[in-house]
């Protein structure tokens, strides 16, 4: 069997003994930061099975790949299937018959480099996971029951303003609207929703604007919605640091 991964694999593969019945298997295949992609031959429960033990997960981990949106998560498990490959307790793990070797060797390497090149997907291809991770966080940081995502509120001439994400207040205090910015037209329906919603139909709320840190906005938009916001942040890593204060001293949050 190990002579046959040598020969469905480039001259330079070389397989290292770990211990009984499992194996390193050493190829010229790497992870976009050069390191040697981590695959190990082993067998368990009688069934012969390539695996990362983990390692790719960890790695984007170390990059702030965030797996938990829906469209990034549905990419990644579309990518393990059509390798043939599973997630069994965060590795990636393809089991496969002695006479498919050949082709279990090459769907392991293709389904590690694919998900390690989840990280460099282009984010207008796979809608705006900016937007899908900023809703992510406001989940994780208000009682789910207060949020709601993607709502739609009409002004008085029935015009439509999308809410990336509507905190209700409780009893007595003015709604959060939360903003997503992700790019030059985002940014101009968030001002208008602001200015509309506030002087033309009397709505009281709170404002918050995050901007994404890698759009591309003319500066006098975004001065303009800066100024127009009661708070803003640019990029999701400013905002993670100050979210949980700013929630709280809003009364958004329990102390």
């Amino acid at each position: 069997m190990l002579d046959a991964i040598k020969k469905s694999l480039c001259s330079g593969v070389e397989i290292e003994e770990k211990g009984i019945d499992r194996y390193v298997i050493h190829t010229d295949f790497t992870y976009p930061d050069g390191d040697e992609l981590r695959i190990i031959l082993k067998k368990q429960d009688g069934e012969w099975l390539f695996t990362d033990e983990g390692h790719t997960l960890m790695w984007l981990s170390y990059e702030n790949f965030n797996l938990k949106t829906d469209t990034r998560s549905d990419l990644f498990f579309r990518t393990l299937s059509s390798n043939h490959a599973v997630l069994e307790d965060g590795r990636i793990c393809i089991r496969f018959e002695t006479g498919r070797i050949r082709g279990a060797i090459h769907s392991m390497i293709q389904a590690l480099i694919q998900t390690a090149d989840l990280l460099y997907m282009d984010r207008e291809n796979v809608r705006s996971t900016f937007i899908e991770d900023l809703q992510a966080v406001f989940r994780g940081r208000v009682d789910m029951r207060d949020v709601e995502t993607n709502k739609v509120i009409k002004n008085q001439k029935g015009e439509e303003y999308l809410i990336d994400v509507y905190v209700k207040g409780s009893e007595g205090m003015d709604p959060l609207l939360v903003f997503a910015v992700s790019n030059k037209d985002k940014c101009k329906d968030a001002a208008m929703a602001m200015i509309t919603l506030a002087a033309e139909d009397k709505m009281q709320f709170t404002s918050l604007a995050v901007i994404d840190s890698m759009a591309e906005i003319p500066p006098s938009d975004r001065d303009k919605l800066i100024n127009r916001a009661d708070k803003t942040y640019i990029g999701l890593s400013e905002m993670n640091a100050g979210l949980e204060r700013f929630l709280k001293k809003n009364n958004y949050a329990e102390v």
